[in-house]
């Protein structure tokens, strides 16, 4: 799993400059044997036979510098990967202003067939991964979420307000950066 991991961003990191995308990082993680674990056992409704059928596994994050530069990503995936679940939008929408700051793209992918029939990618086949794509502002704020432990269940409704201000901050700046980049170029 760690070698289709670095195989995968590898991929990636040749899309982006094929394609001449505007991306700040990609990287990516395996589930550790924990993770994995939980996640076999606690969802009663699937039941996999083998680790290849658990999606995400294999984690890869797409940055852009851009917020929309994001469906350019999600347009070269589909082109040069397999998709074996449609993009979805994780928790927000930009159509949802009840929630914002983490509107982040994802999809599980395999390597496709003609890749596969290559020596480097055969030992692959099968295996799928998640990939996330995001701007640079919805990852910060995925990270910050992450580190204050925001849950909309748990978070207190004294300080909801204050702390989607911040997001919408967030979002005011990934849309005046697209501005600015739509001016520029």
């Amino acid at each position: 799993f760690e070698d289709y991991k670095n195989k995968l961003i590898v991929l990636v990191n040749d899309m982006a400059k094929v394609h001449n995308l505007d991306i700040f990082d990609v990287y990516g993680r395996v589930k550790s044997d924990s993770s994995l674990l939980r996640k076999v056992t606690e969802d009663k409704n699937v039941h996999y036979q083998i680790i290849q059928e658990v999606s995400d596994v294999v984690g890869i994050r797409i940055v852009t510098f851009y917020e929309n530069e994001v469906d350019r990503v999600v347009q070269y995936l589909s082109k040069d990967f397999q998709i074996v679940q449609e993009f979805t939008k994780n928790r927000v929408s930009k159509h949802t202003p009840e929630h914002l700051g983490y509107a982040i793209d994802r999809t599980v992918v395999q390597i496709p067939q003609y890749r596969l029939k290559l020596m480097e990618y055969n030992r692959f086949s099968g295996m799928q991964a998640e990939i996330q794509i995001c701007s640079f502002f919805q990852h910060a704020w995925e990270k910050i979420e992450q580190h204050v432990g925001y849950s909309e269940e748990r978070f207190p409704k004294e300080i909801l307000r204050d702390f989607s201000q911040l997001a919408y901050l967030l979002e005011l700046f990934d849309s005046e950066l697209n501005k600015v980049r739509d001016f520029l170029t």
